[in-house]
């Protein structure tokens, strides 16, 4: 039964992650100091940026 759950989980998680990937708002995800960790590719759009994933690892204060 764990087994079972465990998928489940595994898939709800992979839907939901797809869900926030398509979303057309800006999502960026900060670690606990502010230094971004993931940024989905609204978000690059929306900070005028080619690769979205050449925001990772700036701060969030250096965004704006």
């Amino acid at each position: 039964m764990d087994n079972v759950n465990s998928k489940q989980a595994t898939v709800l998680s992979q839907n939901f992650n797809s869900f926030l990937r398509l979303m057309q708002e800006g999502l960026i995800v900060l670690d606990p100091s502010g230094y971004v960790v993931d940024v989905y590719e609204a978000a690059g759009k929306i900070f005028g940026t080619s690769n979205h994933n050449e925001l990772v690892g700036r701060h969030f204060s250096d965004l704006y």
